[in-house]
């Protein structure tokens, strides 16, 4: 599989990436832009896009109920150093499923994410998989 995306200077406070027909503005700012995802928020987004994506992926083969899902992520840079330290995240699942089945879940987010196995091997990354 190929995947492509454009990123285009749009002035000195943003620039827009593109896919397909999805566009997103990025903080490409200095001083910053709040209304833009600056680089370490955009590095967070595909791994909570992929942990959401992997629920609804799993669910239905592991027969998992769950009505909600939310992910909550930290990252920590150094303030001196061109590097991510670390990432944290939280998973929150709205489902009556045990905890086994929790476990799992989180178990198969893990196996198979993409972006998990990608970020993972140079970032430490940790977190939970918790009932809402």
């Amino acid at each position: 599989m190929t995947y492509a995306l454009t990123a285009v200077r749009s002035g000195p406070d943003a620039s827009t990436a593109s896919a397909g027909g999805a566009r997103i503005t990025l903080d490409t700012s200095v001083s910053g832009n709040p209304e833009a995802l600056n680089p370490m928020e955009l590095l967070m987004s595909p791994l909570g896009a992929c942990f959401l994506k992997g629920i609804e992926r799993f669910a239905p083969t592991l027969e998992f109920s769950f009505s909600a899902a939310e992910v909550r992520i930290t990252a920590e840079r150094p303030v001196n150093e061109a590097r991510v330290a670390r990432i944290d995240y939280e998973i929150v699942v709205a489902t009556n499923e045990d905890d086994r089945r929790l476990e799992l879940l989180h178990k198969n987010l893990l196996t198979f994410g993409t972006m998990y196995n990608t970020i993972s091997p140079g970032t430490p990354i940790n977190g939970t998989l918790r009932r809402a």
